[in-house]
């Protein structure tokens, strides 16, 4: 009875020598033995040699566990100008020295991104701006003159045109309006319609009705433009007055409107 409690004390004596031998081996003297041991980062990115990226972000991922570091996809830059996924960039930067276990950020290419051109034409200069920004999009180029049929600081045409692909940062070229330019006043066309009307269109272009006269139509309401005295599309230099010619259908409608 003796003898086997002996024979169990010493086989457990030696697995828990066994045990803690393993587990110095393997955990402590690795983490002692790492704690004064110091690693010179490889170059990923190829920039201590000015050739270029040199390897993918698994490429480096790899290289890196050699040294029993991690690599850390940090930042991403889209470009047209590397492979995606090729290593551009490392932090700490190559040949400084490192603890193992630390990571290593990396900035990775990836594939530019295309954007389609929004439409512009019609929009407020300032609505065109956000549109662009808000795509990842700048104006290079903004050029403005005098339109007489668009408003001041409308856009009146962009280059690419609306549905174009660029890629993200590209710039778009805008013409905007100035306005009606000084000294301009253009002759509307004002037949067919009523004198109120007639009258709203002259405003709008800075001039005014001059003399008006009256000629029978029965087939035209009452007091439509028939003729005007000025062709329309003339653009005159000073605001003139426009003599109108209106329709009536008999005298005694003439007379009655004339009394008012």
């Amino acid at each position: 009875m003796l003898i086997r409690t002996i024979f169990r004390i010493t086989i457990a004596s030696v697995i828990t020598v066994g045990v803690a031998f393993i587990l110095f081996d393997k955990i402590v003297m690795p983490i002692y033995v790492a704690s004064g041991r110091e690693i010179t980062l490889p170059d990923l990115s190829g920039q201590s040699t000015q050739s270029g990226p040199i390897m993918t972000f698994n490429e480096a991922k790899i290289e890196l566990e050699k040294y029993d570091l991690i690599a850390v996809e940090e930042f991403v830059k889209y470009t047209g100008k590397y492979p995606a996924e090729t290593v551009l960039d490392q932090y700490p930067r190559a040949g400084r020295k490192v603890k193992p276990g630390r990571k290593v950020r990396l900035t990775v290419a990836k594939e530019e991104k295309m954007v389609k051109v929004p439409k512009l034409v019609g929009q407020s200069l300032r609505h065109a701006q956000l549109k662009i920004d808000e795509i990842g999009l700048h104006m290079d180029t903004l050029l403005k003159d005098y339109d007489t049929r668009v408003p001041l600081d409308v856009v009146r045409w962009q280059n690419p045109s609306s549905g174009n692909l660029l890629r993200k940062g590209s710039g778009v070229k805008l013409g905007v309006s100035l306005g009606r330019p000084p000294d301009f006043f253009e002759v509307p066309n004002m037949v067919g319609i009523t004198l109120a009307e007639a009258k709203e269109e002259l405003a709008k272009e800075g001039l005014r009705v001059g003399n008006i006269s009256h000629e029978q139509d029965e087939y035209k309401i009452p007091d439509t433009v028939l003729k005007q005295s000025i062709e329309s599309g003339t653009v005159l230099r000073k605001p003139l007055p426009i003599d109108l010619t209106l329709s009536f259908i008999d005298i005694t409608d003439l007379r009655n409107r004339l009394t008012d």
